[in-house]
Order: C-alpha cells, then structure tokens, then sequence
C-alpha cells in the first residue's frame, strides 16, 4: 500500500523537474533574435523634381526588410527597415536603382551587392555588421550605398539682340531748284519802236498849212471833200507789239528793233522825238483847226 503511494508521487515531480529546466533555455532563445536596417543615399547634381527609386534582392529564404523599394528625392537619404534575424550567418543581398526616364537626367548604374553579416555576442545575444561593395569593384569595399544621379539639360540660349536698325543713308536733298534765266521782259516791257519813234524827215512847209496861206476861193474845198477824221492818224497804225521779238526767244540776246512800219508816212513827223500819244492830239487839233476854217469860211461866203 505504502509503496502505491510513493509511486504516483514520483510522476508528479518529473514534469515539474522538465519545466524548471526548460526554463532558462526558453528564457534565452527569446534573446537570441537582432533587427538591422540598410541606409541608402541618392544623390543629385543639378536640379530636378524626380522621385528616385532603389530596390533590394535576395535568394529565396533570406529574412527581407518590410518594404523593398525606397523612394527617395534627389540629395535624400533613406533606410530598408526590418531585417530579423535568429541565428548568426552572413546574409547577401543586391540592391540597385532602377532608373527612370526624365530627359537629360544621366542615371546611377552602380549594382551593390550588401552582405549583412549577423554574429553572437558575449552576452549570449546575436548583433550584426554590414559590408558593401560595387559589382565593378567586388574586391573594395564602399563606405555606403550611394546613388549618383545627374540632371544637365542643355543652356537655355541667351537671346541675342538683333542688329540695331541702321538708319538708311539720310534722304540727301536733290539739287535744289536752280532757278533759270529770270524772265527778260518781252517787248511789251521794252520801249519798241512804237515807244520812241525813230527820227523822220521834217515835214515840207508846203504840206502843213498856215494861218498866212488862208484859203483861196477857186481852190476851197466842198464839205465833203474836208479831211475827214477817219482820215487822221489811228493810234492803231503804229506798229503792233507782236512784230517784236517773241518771249520764246533766247532771252539773253537783246531785243532786235523792228524797223518802222510801212504806215509811218501817216503820222505827222516832227524834228523831236515826241511820244505817239503827243503827235495823235497834234493830229486831232489840226483837224479841229481844218474844220473850223470850213466852218468860217461858209459864213464868209453866206455874207457876201
């Protein structure tokens, strides 16, 4: 009976045993575990407005960080976050940018292959180191995964002013009007012949009547056979202004007198050089005189 008792007892202290033993390797596999993260760097000459993407690869099985792209600006900086980690081991990765299509905008082609290296501390925890190399230079290792990027468009060309409008040469005045030959008088601005008469033969005493030689009976003469006053010099006979010479004519040469016209044996001629207009009322008064002599000489006879 005694020995039943002590038998189930027995059972009971062996799992209680298990537990205080499995205990404290529980307690240590719960801090055996390390987080990481990978900074990443894009940088930028120029100036642009382009977001920048970079990815991370791995082989199948390799813990990843939460999110495998990073968008970044030029000149920014940004972190893969969430790598975890529960043993020691070197775990590789690949990140790369991928490159967009923003005109003039050279991109990074550099490849890194990133090896996160996870060891055990002396604490009995886990802690890791990150080593980075470009796949054109496997054997150096980069100081950070860096990106870059470079923005030159072409120089916005300077506008260059135009020539100046030249002035056109100057409207140059053409010769000025020269005036010609200044308009000679014609012959009506001349004295002609008809302005001074030219010197005639005195007239025979035997032409001109005179108060002496009074009138002789046989020899009076009828009334009709008077002079008559149309038969007296008309200022119209005397030589006309178109017989000078004409305006077309070269007006430096000096006027030509025309001779005396056939009709001057109508006018009374003088010694003195008188106008027309003088010898026309001499003219005029000697017939005045003829008729007034007619006249007295019928009442001479009407008496008688």
């Amino acid at each position: 009976m005694k020995r039943a008792i002590q038998k189930p007892c027995g059972l009971l202290v062996l799992p209680v045993l298990l537990a205080a033993l499995l205990a404290p390797a529980a307690a240590k596999a719960a801090d055996y575990v390390c987080t990481a993260e990978l900074p990443v760097e894009v940088a930028l000459t120029g100036e642009s407005d382009e977001l920048f993407i970079v990815t991370i690869t791995a082989e199948e099985g390799t813990p990843m960080p939460e999110e495998t792209e990073l968008v970044l600006a030029g000149n920014e900086t940004g972190s893969f976050t969430g790598f975890t980690f529960t043993e020691p081991g070197d775990y590789i990765y690949t990140v790369r940018q991928t490159p967009g299509e923003t005109e003039y905008m050279t991109y990074d082609d550099a490849v890194y292959t990133v090896i996160i290296q996870v060891t055990n501390t002396e604490d009995g925890g886990l802690t890791y180191q990150i080593f980075a190399s470009e796949d054109q230079n496997p054997d150096e290792k980069a100081a950070a995964v860096r990106f870059l990027n470079t923005y030159a468009p072409p120089p916005k060309p300077t506008p260059t002013p135009g020539p100046s409008a030249t002035p056109g040469p100057s409207a140059t005045p053409g010769p000025s009007g020269t005036p010609g030959p200044s308009a000679t008088p014609g012959p009506s601005g001349t004295p002609g012949p008809c302005g001074t008469p030219a010197p005639t033969p005195k007239p025979t005493p035997g032409k001109t009547p005179t108060p002496s030689e009074g009138p002789q009976p046989s020899e009076s003469p009828q009334p009709s056979e008077g002079p008559q006053p149309s038969e007296g010099p008309q200022p119209s006979e005397g030589p006309q202004p178109s017989e000078g010479p004409q305006p077309s004519e070269d007006p430096s040469a000096a006027p030509t007198p025309t001779p005396a016209a056939p009709l001057n044996w109508l006018i009374p001629q003088t010694g003195d050089t008188l106008p027309v207009v003088a010898l026309a009322v001499v003219a005029v008064a000697a017939a005045a005189a003829v008729v007034v002599l007619v006249v007295l000489r019928k009442r001479n006879r009407r008496e008688h």
